[in-house]
């Protein structure tokens, strides 16, 4: 095919010195002539080649509306589950106030009552204690009385209570000096 591609290039430039080129028509003739088949050949093959790329790029469209649809509908499970995750949280996250508060509110119930016991039993053991205080100051007093009534009955002399003081002292001395304590 070279071969006589070159042989007819040589006819043609021997054709085109022995005489000028007449027509358009036979200028054409002659361009298929020597450039048809490689004219021919590139189409086709621009044509094939772009009937390929066409396809080529309709798969990848598909392919790429196929991705988005699915990230898309991931994206919305994803949402989805979040929300989910929320309103759950959300809830718990009431019922856990609601029933700390409750909590708190028995505490401080608790606290209240348990304050209002013991300041009534401290009340009350404090009335005990005034009354029997009371009770012991009374009788103290009346023993006192009695004594004084008593004493002011014997009236003992001068030289009694003396004598009493001083054998008092004497006991005492010889307890300190027997070491016993009595």
């Amino acid at each position: 095919m070279a071969q006589a591609r070159k042989q007819t290039q040589k006819q043609s430039r021997a054709q085109n010195t022995a005489r000028p080129a007449s027509s358009p028509a036979e200028l054409e003739h002659l361009r298929e002539i020597l450039f048809g088949n490689e004219q021919r050949s590139v189409r086709e093959r621009t044509d094939k080649l772009e009937e390929h790329v066409l396809k080529q790029l309709e798969s990848i469209r598909a392919e790429s509306r196929r991705r988005a649809t699915s990230l898309a509908s991931r994206l919305d499970k994803e949402i989805e589950a979040i929300g989910r995750r929320h309103k759950a949280l959300s809830a718990r996250i009431t019922r856990m106030s609601e029933s700390f508060d409750e909590k708190l509110s028995e505490v401080r119930k608790k606290a209240s009552k348990g304050d209002t016991e013991l300041r009534q039993r401290i009340d009350a053991s404090c009335e005990e204690l005034r009354e029997e205080f009371d009770g012991q100051v009374t009788e103290a007093i009346e023993q006192l009385e009695a004594d004084l009534a008593a004493l002011r009955k014997t009236r003992p002399d001068r030289e009694a209570l003396a004598n009493l003081f001083g054998d008092f002292a004497r006991r005492i001395g010889n307890a300190r000096a027997t070491g016993n304590g009595q």
